[in-house]
């Protein structure tokens, strides 16, 4: 009769003349007695004769996943990279096991018969931390969660894949990485190559000379010479700080640093007392705003440039130095004053010759670091003159010689100094008002010119011509004086506008009153006892005469006019 392989069931006739017991054939076996048919080979065995043993187990590191094998060869070879732990008598694909260091792909065969084990090679940084084997080996079901049996999870690099159907892609690094994923072409020792996903990996930036805030978007940025790269902190954040010496004695370089807007690069903030954040940009003196783009690999704390200083920390810009004060050297020392007897109005000196010399005849009073033409004071024996520059470029100063009579009556100084902005008064320091001689000018704009004397004396006005002892001279602002009239020989009632007059011999000149005003009296003797003389003399109606009016008893007004006998 027929047998069915399945079932062990039968048909047909029976040939009664012909029964017997025969042996199994190759790829079937009974191993319980009594035995009626054999049944195949079980998945994992073969038998490739006829004959009463049982099945045979398929050797070590292959599997057979169909019954009745009838020969050795019927048992399949487990995939490269795989075996089967030294078992024998394998009968499913995944009875190969991938070794070590691989992981288990499973793939739709190309002919569509089934699946397909593939054992991929682990990429480097896809080893456990021990090192014995391949952490993605453990990955779950989604694709993402894997940790080596009895090691902690590995945080420094993460992995993915759609279920167990796929190799796995590297989806992340930590800072300070560099992520070669699958596909990119890198180019090691000058030899470009392609990532395979065997070599996929998380290149550490170089350390101390780079780092890389967003690994799997970007490459390693030069770390800057203004920044100190530290490397990764304990919870896998890059590390930074200021670079630049020296950093003043407990001051924290907190926020000197930080993240730029681009999420790429950090970037330089602040720096130590002395120095200024050089990052490519221009920047704008007055200000300190700065424009165009960062070079990012090239930022760090430079010293203050000559003319320039930052005196409180921390420093992101060197302001200009102040007016008054120089800096002719890069340095972090603050701005030099200018020397005793200069000063500086604008800012930014980067040379002690742009300290400007006071005018002649004027100092700063031994102070130093003078930013104001006006702190030029000019010396006790002159008076300060202010002029528009020649070439329209502001006032000029200059210190114009006090005449004579414009010093204070103590002698130790020019009243003219303390001119107030009416031009005409003027009152030295602790003294009495002078009276006896006024000056005027427009302001501080001119020198003073004599305006007025007293009686008695002849104003020498700027511009005159004068003659003394022969020699003719013309009056300067300097020179310009109240000239006394010769005592008791001569007077003068308008100075502004005459000369001295001669004393007529009939009249006493007696010189000034103490308000200022020329006195006389009649000369002639005797004076009757008791005779009051007031009114003797008066005024001429020229303004500038002095005229005999009466005389003593037996004595008549002689002045040179004809006399009528009659009237």
């Amino acid at each position: 009769q027929a047998i069915d392989d399945a079932s062990g069931s039968r048909s047909g006739d029976i040939l009664w003349d012909l029964q017997e017991c025969r042996p199994c054939e190759a790829g079937t076996e009974c191993v319980e007695e009594p035995c009626r048919t054999c049944r195949q080979c079980l998945g994992g065995y073969f038998k490739d004769f006829s004959g009463t043993v049982p099945c045979l187990p398929c050797p070590v590191d292959t599997y057979l996943p169909t019954r009745g094998g009838n020969s050795t060869s019927d048992c399949i070879a487990c995939v490269d990279n795989s075996n089967t732990r030294r078992r024998l008598g394998q009968d499913d694909l995944f009875d190969c096991e991938c070794n070590e260091f691989t992981y288990t792909v499973v793939e739709g065969g190309s002919d569509g018969s089934g699946d397909v084990l593939r054992c991929a090679t682990c990429p480097r940084q896809g080893i456990c931390p021990s090192g014995t084997e391949c952490a993605l080996h453990y990955a779950q079901d989604d694709g993402v969660s894997y940790v080596c049996p009895g090691e902690e999870p590995m945080l420094n690099v993460t992995w993915e894949r759609l279920s167990n159907v796929s190799e796995f892609r590297l989806t992340g690094c930590t800072q300070d990485h560099e992520m070669q994923s699958v596909g990119e072409n890198v180019t090691v020792s000058g030899v470009t190559r392609t990532v395979t996903y065997a070599s996929q990996y998380c290149l550490p930036c170089r350390e101390g000379l780079e780092y890389n805030l967003r690994p799997t978007v970007d490459t390693c940025q030069v770390c800057p010479p203004g920044l100190v790269c530290l490397g990764l902190s304990a919870s896998g954040m890059s590390q930074f700080d200021v670079k630049r010496e020296p950093v003043t004695t407990g001051v924290n370089s907190s926020g000197w640093w930080g993240y730029a807007s681009d999420g790429m690069h950090v970037e330089l903030l602040q720096c130590p007392l002395g120095y200024y954040v050089w990052n490519g940009q221009a920047i704008d003196d007055a200000s300190g705003s700065r424009s165009g783009d960062i070079l990012w690999d090239l930022q760090e704390c430079r010293p203050c440039e000559a003319g320039t200083e930052c005196v409180e920390e921390p420093c992101r810009t060197c302001r200009q130095c102040l007016g008054g004060y120089f800096k002719d050297f890069s340095g972090t020392v603050p701005c030099l004053p200018c020397p005793v007897d200069t000063y500086l109005p604008t800012r930014g000196g980067n040379s002690t010759s742009d300290c400007i010399a006071c005018v002649d005849n004027s100092n700063t009073r031994r102070r130093l670091g003078q930013d104001d033409l006006f702190d030029c004071e000019c010396n006790e024996f002159t008076y300060t003159v202010v002029e528009g520059g020649s070439d329209g470029s502001g006032d000029v100063l200059r210190c114009a010689t006090c005449p004579r009579q414009g010093i204070c009556p103590s002698g130790t100084e020019c009243a003219l100094h303390y001119a107030q902005d009416d031009g005409v008064s003027y009152v030295c320091p602790g003294e009495e008002p002078m009276l006896n001689v006024t000056w005027e000018r427009l302001s501080n704009v001119s020198e003073f010119r004599l305006t007025g004397c007293t009686q008695d004396h002849e104003m020498q006005s700027v511009g005159e011509n004068v003659t003394v002892s022969g020699v003719t001279r013309t009056v300067t602002y300097a020179s310009q004086y109240c000239l006394p009239c010769r005592e008791g020989l001569e007077y003068n009632l308008r100075p502004t506008v005459d000369t001295c007059q001669v004393c007529p011999p009939g009249l006493v000149c007696l010189g000034l009153s103490a308000s200022g005003m020329s006195q006389f009296d009649v000369k002639r003797e005797p004076v009757t006892t008791g005779v009051n003389s007031s009114g003797w003399w008066g005024y001429a109606s020229d303004g500038m005469h002095v005229e005999l009016l009466q005389c003593p008893l037996g004595y008549y007004v002689w002045n040179g006019q004809a006399i009528d006998d009659a009237s």
